[in-house]
């Protein structure tokens, strides 16, 4: 490959993923979030989230009851 050929093919694949994430966060918008998760969140290993189990969105912190109820030991 040529590097605008290189160039081209990220470009293609950039303006995709523009498109595939807004696809997802209209996904997001129309979940109604029934069930939620404790995990962490991929950005801070250390920050525990409730996430929908569904569509993934951040849903904010767990209280202490999820956190336990998730397995989560607290002290």
């Amino acid at each position: 490959m040529t590097n605008e050929e290189i160039k081209d093919s990220i470009e293609a694949y950039k303006a995709q993923l523009v498109l595939i994430n807004r696809t997802m966060q209209k996904i997001k918008e129309n979940c109604k979030h029934h069930d939620t998760e404790v995990k962490t969140n991929s950005e801070s290993v250390t920050t525990l989230k409730n996430f929908c189990k569904y569509c993934d969105t951040e849903l904010g912190y767990p209280t202490k009851d999820e956190l336990k109820n998730a397995g989560y030991s607290i002290t």
